[in-house]
C-alpha cells in the first residue's frame, strides 16, 4: 500500500459520501495518515453569492461545520481537521488539497444522469479526478439508497 500522510475526504453529506468516509478512515488507519474533512458550500462567486448577507454566510458555515462534526466526528481517528469552504466546489477542493499537501483525495460519486453529466462537464468527483495532482479515490455505492 502506498504511504499516505495526509488524506483529504470531501463530503456533500450524501449516502455516497458516508460510504467514502468509511473508506477514507480505513485508509488513514492503515497508513497512520491525518484526515482532513472538507465540505464546500456552493456559490463563492457570482450573483447568488453576492445576494447572501455575510451574517447568513457565517451561519451557513458554522451550521455545516456542526454537521461535519455530527456526521463524521465519531468515526474520525487520529489527527482530524474539519473545514468548510465556500465557492466553486471543484476549485475549492483542489485548492484545499494543494494548501494542505494532501497526497490522496477520497470522494463519493454522485448519482447524476448521463445528460446532466455531459452538459455539466461531468460530476464533481470526475472533475476533481481529472484535475488533481494526487491520486483520487471515487467511492461508488448502490444508487438505490
Amino acid at each position: 500500500m502506498p504511504e499516505y500522510s495526509n488524506i483529504l475526504f470531501c463530503t456533500d453529506f450524501s449516502h455516497n459520501a458516508d460510504v467514502a468516509f468509511e473508506e477514507a478512515s480505513y485508509i488513514a488507519s492503515l497508513t497512520g495518515a491525518s484526515l482532513s474533512l472538507l465540505h464546500v458550500i456552493h456559490g463563492g462567486a457570482g450573483e447568488t453569492a453576492r445576494a447572501v448577507p455575510d451574517s447568513q454566510r457565517a451561519l451557513e458555515g458554522s451550521t455545516a461545520l456542526d454537521h461535519l462534526e455530527r456526521a463524521y466526528g465519531h468515526g474520525a481517528t487520529g489527527e482530524t481537521q474539519m473545514v468548510v469552504r465556500r465557492g466553486n466546489v471543484t476549485a475549492e477542493i483542489l485548492e484545499h488539497a494543494a494548501e494542505t499537501n494532501a497526497d490522496l483525495i477520497v470522494i463519493g460519486a454522485r448519482g447524476i444522469g448521463r445528460l446532466e453529466g455531459f452538459l455539466g462537464g461531468g460530476s464533481i468527483a470526475e472533475r476533481v479526478a481529472r484535475n488533481a495532482k494526487v491520486p483520487v479515490v471515487i467511492v461508488v455505492t448502490d444508487t438505490h439508497h
